[in-house]
Order: structure tokens, then sequence, then C-alpha cells
């Protein structure tokens, strides 16, 4: 996560540390004789938690400020599968300074109980961290699991927990103990519970949620699971020890990553002029010299992010051709710089993960950055190397975020911090649209196809990428791919990338390919009939089933649409019986604005059938009680898979 990019000095919070030189750590314990528990509602459902708590004791000692954070789970468990996902268990020891205690315990429905053999526990080690792992020997289908553990870490100033998955919880308990001069603030998402201040003491602060029941999410198409599953996310606000200043605000924060991002000596300095001569823009200006530049570096040098803190350095990526994302940023902003734009530094977070709140200053959802240019109304990812400007990642659209803007205050350059909502793209800048003309050999077997295949946003980003990163025989099967997607057993005659300008202002425009193929994966003849299976020609179609009741709201990866166009030329002395099988349309407004829909028409003239079919998607979010609204209009475009055209002989 970004937040490891911001040096967090917990020396802020050692203040008053002389008060606690003794630690008040008290061990966690559970129940001596525990009770074996049948769920009302369990049912068949194969995994069930019992119990979920996680339990945080703050302290400081020897002026360190650490934490003492408690895992608690008991699992009911059904079959094998579930004996085999929960007996399995895991403790990551990255940020562990010491694990306190570990106890597990495995209850067979007779209510004999077993205890963990602490010879089982392994360590695995890995690079910057590594895990404590073990089963449960004599663990049961039918019965339960219950373990627990505390690992002693360095204090957090920011944190997240999660309390609902793709299984039920029966109680789920979440507590947080601290020094008095501490004061968190917590927000529950995507649920209606509250933690509560309790048991506040002249020494100690204490905050507790609890909460009954609660039901699994189950993954669906078109949602952000993630983002909807029930968490708390918590921060420090205050620390009366140093004041009655609120801390880690987004003021703080902008200061924080501003200072970072700028250059800091002659070695940087020399680094950024030599990039910007070899990319051979020393000349331009404005937004063009920057598109220029961003798209020689983004063809010319990687990303990686695990390199290690050298790669942060300007210097560093010019000599090796690579760095880290807080590299490329400061890179994209010297060259901002620069070319004498306005720019703002723009940090958020995958939207997918969690949707970020402007009203609660956690940093932790600093985890992505962008560059936003106001005037132009323009954004740039410094690592996302499949875009450039104009195209951020989708999983950030529509997210808030924070920016930062650098402003001149007498001979200063002073980080000013604002939140504010990332836009989305509407529809017609993200499409794939098809121009099919569609004739017959002479017997009749089979269809002879010219396809012309246009893609704009985000697709034609990722197929101008694949041109210019990919080994020649991948783009081959890539571009084949492309033509595959409406007829498998395609037999290619000719494939065009008609435009392939691989320059900066090339990237710009649509990705289109010209194709000509021969395919019998459209035709069943019978005698003097002829059916054309034409709702085949768009390609196959996502079909939304939904056999449970929706849990989610719509949640789209972006807006997008898709134009087709088929001509299609009837066989001399051949009819159409059904033209009006071709007919179709779903659609859903919002006020006097249609937002969402597929509409497919057609017209005969002579012998040529032309059919039209428009198909957009232009919200991103719809709420979870239209569902039904928006899958009519995805299932509309599966339903029009199906057409079938009866041709006969007149």
């Amino acid at each position: 996560m970004m937040i490891r990019l911001f040096s967090l000095m917990l020396v802020m919070m050692t203040v008053g540390h002389q008060l606690y030189s003794q630690s008040r750590y008290t061990a966690y314990k559970w129940e001596d004789n525990p009770k074996f528990v049948t769920p009302e509602d369990q049912g068949d459902t194969p995994l069930y938690a019992i119990y979920i708590g996680d339990h945080y004791q703050y302290d400081y000692e020897d002026g360190n400020f650490i934490v003492y954070k408690t895992t608690h789970r008991v699992y009911k468990v059904q079959n094998a599968e579930a004996l085999e996902r929960v007996n399995r268990i895991y403790i990551p020891l990255r940020s562990t300074l010491d694990l306190m205690a570990v106890q597990a315990r495995a209850i067979a429905p007779n209510g004999a109980v077993t205890l963990l053999d602490e010879n089982n526990i392994k360590e695995l080690e890995e690079e910057d961290s590594g895990y404590k792992i073990f089963a449960i020997e004599g663990a049961q289908s039918g019965g339960e699991i219950e373990y627990f553990y505390t690992q002693k870490m360095s204090g957090g100033v920011f944190g997240v927990e999660q309390f609902q998955y793709n299984y039920p919880i029966l109680e789920y308990e979440f507590s947080m103990s601290m020094p008095e001069n501490l004061e968190y603030e917590f927000r529950v998402r995507n649920d209606d519970g509250k933690v509560v201040q309790t048991d506040t003491t002249d020494t100690e602060n204490t905050y507790r949620f609890s909460t009954n029941k609660v039901p699994a999410l189950y993954s669906e198409s078109f949602s952000a699971y993630d983002a909807s599953l029930k968490r708390i996310d918590f921060k420090l606000a205050y620390n009366s020890a140093s004041g009655k200043k609120r801390m880690n605000t987004w003021g703080e924060a902008g200061m924080r990553v501003f200072s970072q991002l700028t250059i800091q000596d002659k070695d940087e300095a020399k680094a950024v002029a030599a990039i910007i001569k070899e990319t051979k823009q020393a000349e331009g200006s404005g937004l063009k010299g920057m598109k220029a530049a961003e798209h020689y570096i983004k063809t010319n040098f990687y990303f990686d992010d695990e390199i290690g803190p050298n790669a942060d350095r300007i210097d560093f990526i010019a000599k090796n051709k690579f760095g880290s994302a807080r590299g490329f940023t400061r890179l994209f902003v010297a060259m901002a710089g620069y070319f004498g734009l306005d720019y703002e530094v723009v940090l958020s977070c995958d939207r997918f993960k969690a949707n970020f709140d402007p009203d609660f200053d956690s940093w932790s959802y600093l985890d992505d950055f962008m560059i936003y240019f106001p005037t132009e109304g323009k954004y740039l990812s410094p690592t996302s190397f499949s875009f450039r400007v104009g195209t951020i990642p989708s999983s950030l659209i529509t997210n808030y975020g924070l920016f930062i803007r650098p402003e001149k205050v007498q001979d200063f350059i002073h980080p000013v911090s604002r939140t504010d909502q990332i836009p989305e793209p509407d529809y017609k800048s993200n499409f794939d649209n098809m121009f099919i003309d569609v004739s017959f050999t002479d017997d009749l077997s089979a269809n002879q196809i010219h396809l012309k295949r246009s893609f704009l946003g985000y697709s034609a980003q990722y197929y101008k990428a694949a041109e210019l990163y990919l080994e020649e025989e991948r783009k081959k099967e890539m571009l084949e791919e492309v033509v595959k997607f409406l007829a498998l057993d395609a037999a290619i005659d000719e494939l065009v990338v008609s435009e392939a300008d691989k320059t900066a202002s090339g990237w710009e425009g649509p990705f289109i390919v010209d194709s000509d193929f021969t395919t019998s994966g459209y035709l069943q003849n019978a005698g003097s009939t002829i059916l054309l299976e034409v709702g085949k020609m768009i390609g196959p179609q996502s079909e939304m089933y939904q056999e449970n009741t929706r849990q989610t709201e719509v949640c789209n990866q972006y807006n997008r649409g898709y134009y087709r166009e088929l001509n299609i030329t009837i066989p001399d002395g051949f009819v159409i019986e059904n033209p009006d099988d071709i007919n179709l349309k779903e659609e859903v407004k919002e006020g006097d604005d249609v937002i969402y829909v597929f509409d497919a028409t057609y017209e005969i003239s002579g012998n040529v059938l032309s059919i039209k079919i428009d198909e957009w998607y232009d919200r991103v979010y719809y709420p979870i009680e239209k569902f039904e609204e928006f899958r009519k209009v995805v299932n509309a475009a599966a339903d029009w898979n199906k057409v079938v055209l009866v041709m006969k002989e007149k």
C-alpha cells in the first residue's frame, strides 16, 4: 500500500510515554471448556464462522508505540472441503516483533477436544516476510476448529478490519484499547453499526463493536465485491499529550507526499534534463511536449516497484531505464514543471477494493499516484505503461482522491490539498465497433465476410500497448483473436491493422483491424432452407443469471459503447421469412437520458439486409433496487445472440 511511502513518524505519539514505563499488556484467554455450537440457520452451509474476534491493545513500551493484536476464529465445518479450507492456518510475520501466543483446538461432534501440538507449527520464510503455518490433527468434518494468536507489532496509525466473507458469521467482536491520551476514530462500512467508546478510565480509552448473524456475501457479476464487504476503517485522530490539533489530516498527507516528490539535488535535476533531451522534446512545450515525453518513457523504460529505495531517484531511473512508482511519479512531476503545465498530484485507491471516503482522512486510501492537469482536464497515470495522458486505470475512475496542488507563496512552493471525485469518461470515449459485410459462397456452404473492427479508449490502448511490447508471434495470435471472437473456425485470408501509428499522437486515435475471412459456422442448410445464425455474428455475449437475491449494486468496469452494422447479401432466389426476429430493444433511462440500451433494427433494400445494433452503458454505478432493469439490457445482447434467420427459396 502507498502508506509505506510516507515514512510515518510515530515519534509524534511517544509524548507522555514515560507515564507507562511498564507494559500493560494483558494476555488473551479463551474459554477453558468450549461449547459445541449449532447455529439455528446453519442448514447445509459447508462453512460457518461461530465467532470472529479482532482485538487491539495499544501501549507505549520503552519509548516505542506498539500494539498487541489478537486474532480469534471459531469455525463450524460441514464437509471435507470446508475442513481443508480453515484447517491450514497461516500467521503472517511481516511487521511482527514477537508472537506472544498461539493456541488452537478441534472440537469433534461428540464434544471431544484435540489441542494443537506446537511441534506441528512450521515457519515459512519469504523475502521481507514469512509465515507460521499449522494444522490441527484430529479435526473432523461436522466439528469445530478454534484458534487465536497474538502478535506484538509497531503501533499502527491507520487500519482496516473486515467482518464479512463468503460464509456466514454468527458473532463478530472488535475491540481496541490504548493509553488515555490517544483517540482513534472509526467508520463502519456497508453496515449500520457504530464503534462506541466504553470503559474509559484515567489511564485507558476502550472502543468496541459487535454484531450478530452477518450474512455471507457472494461474488456477483458487475459488482465491486471487496468494496461491498462489511469492514471497519480506523485512524489515530488525536493525542492530547501533544495538543488538541487533529492528527494525520489530508493537509499533512499532502505536505508529506509533495516533499517526497520534488527534486532534492543537482544530480536529479541533471537526470531530468538528460531524459528530456533523450525524448527529443526539449523544444516542446505544454501538453503536447508532455505527451511525447510520456510516450517515449513508457516505450523505452519499465516499471518495477520491488527494486528498492534507489529506484525512487530520477538519476537511478535515467541510468537504469527502470524505476518505482514514486520514482516515475517524481519524474513526471518534474517534467510537468519543465513543460510549464499547471498540475496536481492525485492519490486514490482501487474502487473495487475500497471507496475513498473524502470525509474520513485515512491515509490507507492513498495507494495509487496520478497527475492531473486542470487546464486541460486530463489525467496521467505514472505507472500504467499501457495508458497515455487522458486515460487512467478504470479502477480509479469515479472514486474520490486527494489532490495536491503546488502553490507559490512569496518565494516558496506550498502544497495545498483538497479532495475531489475523479470523473468517469462517457461511453463515447470507449467503444468496440464492428462493420460487417456478409456474402455467401456459390454453393451456399459458407459465408465470406469482411470485418472492420474499431476500438477506442481502454480496449484500444490495450491493443496499442500489445503492438509495442509483444513479440511478433504473440501479436499475430492477438490479432487473430480479434477475428476469431466472431467465428472460431474462421479461415483468415487477410488481416491488417489499418491504424498502426505508434507515436504519441497516434495513441489517442482508434485501433482498427480489417479482415477478410471465410466461415461455415453461421450456416445450417436443410434442403431448400438456409438457417443463418446471424446472432452469432456479434460474438458471444454475457448472460446474467441471478438465481439468488442480488446483494450488491451494479458496478461496471467503465462506460462503453458497441455499435454493429451488418450488411448481408441475400442469395439469389431466397427470401427471409422471419426478419422481425431481428428487432429487439431494452433501455434504462435516468430522467430523459438513456443510460443503458440495446437496440437492434433492420431494413431490406433489394437483396441486402442491413442490421444496425446500438448498445451502450453510460453509468458506472446503478442502484441495487433497479438491478433488474440493468440485467434486461445485458441479457438483451445475449438473447440477440440466439437469433436465427430462416431463408427459403422463393
